[in-house]
């Protein structure tokens, strides 16, 4: 339940960031959804009952999924020239799969409280 509770506010994220992004624009979008982000993973860091975790992961969720829903719409504005564009595409999937992979790597090897603060 912990664990799936990431994708539940990841269903709601995407669309309201979607809405957003298109009402204020990718970059404002972006820069809103870190400020509950960071609350939802301090949140986490120090949570000491079950429902304050779900709760935090749902926000997390929430954040992270209105965040990539626009960070590919923020790189396509950004990016000047037509042929390089998708380079640059790939290159946040490349680096959002690193991330990924370094998290899950931590968290082999260290407690899941100091996975969180990093």
């Amino acid at each position: 339940m912990v664990c799936s509770s990431l994708n539940l506010g990841q269903i709601f994220g995407c669309l309201v960031g979607g809405f957003c992004g298109e009402r204020f624009g990718p970059k404002k979008t972006i820069l809103f959804s870190g400020i509950p982000a960071i609350v939802g993973w301090i949140s986490i860091t120090f949570s000491s009952h079950i429902g304050v975790l779900i709760a935090a992961r749902v926000v997390c969720g929430f954040c992270s999924s209105m965040c990539s829903a626009n960070c590919s719409l923020l790189v396509a504005q950004y990016s000047s020239s037509q042929s390089r564009r998708g380079g640059f595409l790939s290159l946040y999937m490349l680096m959002s799969g690193v991330g990924v992979l370094a998290s899950y790597s931590l968290g082999a090897g260290l407690n899941w409280r100091v996975v969180a603060v990093f």
